[in-house]
């Protein structure tokens, strides 16, 4: 029996990839979930889930741990064989979260990439496996034909929390720079609860020029995320850098082409065949209190290039049907690559259990 260590119940992107990932693995043989949160009412308890909680409740089984979360909680992991699902974004991890990890006989990461870092940053190659996120392909789907807009807008779709990692203020200035009002486009913001007092704060500090529209969205349940990307038509995400990118595979999943900086793992997921790769500028070094709080070093990651977003965007704008094609092939390729059932089997793999 696998021994699962990780968020259940929360709505966080941890807590989502537990709930598949766990999920889809006891599918193909038992596991014991030993959750790190307490249970909340806005998350339904499924048969599946309850099965692996009474399995935890029978205590620790004699076969592999595996945990998904925070850095900080691998030392939770209890197993014959403790693996740690890591995600991170930045060139160096600081000493005290390296030294969380060497309390870890495995470590999990979802790309080359994050292998390539890991490896970087003084782990062996050789306990590091590569096991990909996944989406619910069957969730996150296109409604209807594609390029049924009637006579709403063009709408380009960011979805992210509003941090200095992910660029939104960036994203909203060049959106700005290179669309003006009438041409009958908007951008829409979907990136927490605090976006539409940030939006007003940056639109009325004279930082950004004015021109077409921008839009807040509310927050969503898991329907209305597929909802709100079936009524857009790209998605665009600056970011400095990505352990995943789980908006990026959700989008295709539903047939958006994507804009996204050719860096870190996204840079993996978005090529020129399903999508626009945005250029690096430069390396810059680490600056996100919000993010990466207390001692560093954080290193270095990506200063996504301006001027290249803003002409993507003005190409995919004036180019619909290309668009709606690489969008297509984006759909295709996520199904037949980043599913749960693939990531149970590459964990399954990595945990070498007989």
């Amino acid at each position: 029996m696998i021994n699962a260590f990780g968020p259940m119940y929360g709505p966080g992107s941890f807590a989502n990839h537990a709930r598949h990932l766990f999920g889809a693995l006891h599918r193909r043989h038992p596991l014991a979930w030993f959750p790190y949160d307490t249970p909340s009412p806005s998350v339904e308890v499924t048969p599946e889930m309850a099965e692996m909680l009474a399995n935890a409740r029978a205590g620790l089984a004699a076969g592999p741990g595996l945990g998904v979360g925070a850095v900080g909680s691998v030392p939770r992991i209890r197993g014959t064989l403790r693996a740690a699902l890591v995600v991170w974004e930045t060139s160096v991890m600081p000493p005290g979260l390296r030294a969380c990890l060497r309390g870890a006989d495995r470590l999990l990461t979802p790309t080359e990439w994050g292998r390539a870092l890991l490896a970087a940053n003084g782990f062996d190659p050789a306990c590091i496996a590569v096991v990909p996120e996944g989406v619910d392909v069957a969730h996150f789907r296109p409604y209807g034909a594609a390029g049924e807009r009637g006579d709403r807008p063009f709408r380009f779709l960011c979805v992210a929390q509003w941090s200095v990692r992910k660029c939104i203020e960036e994203v909203v200035a060049a959106f700005r720079a290179e669309f003006r009002g009438g041409e009958g486009v908007e951008l829409v913001l979907h990136c927490g609860e605090q976006t539409p007092a940030n939006l007003r704060r940056l639109l009325g500090s004279g930082r950004v020029p004015g021109g077409a529209p921008v839009t807040a969205s509310a927050r969503r349940s898991a329907a209305g995320m597929v909802e709100l990307y079936n009524a857009c038509d790209a998605l665009v995400l600056a970011t400095r850098g990505e352990g995943w990118g789980l908006p990026v595979v959700e989008a295709m999943a539903c047939a958006l082409p994507v804009i996204a900086t050719r860096y870190s793992a996204v840079g993996e997921l978005v090529g020129e065949r399903t999508g626009y790769p945005l250029r690096v500028a430069r390396m810059v070094d680490v600056r996100d209190p919000a993010c990466f709080p207390g001692p560093g070093p954080y290193g270095q990651w990506a200063q996504p290039d301006g001027d290249h977003l803003r002409a993507l965007m003005r190409h995919v704008y004036e180019h619909p049907h290309e668009a709606r094609e690489k969008g297509r092939r984006a759909r295709e390729e996520v199904s037949a690559r980043w599913t749960w059932d693939r990531a149970a089997a590459a964990a399954w793999a990595a945990l070498e259990v007989a």
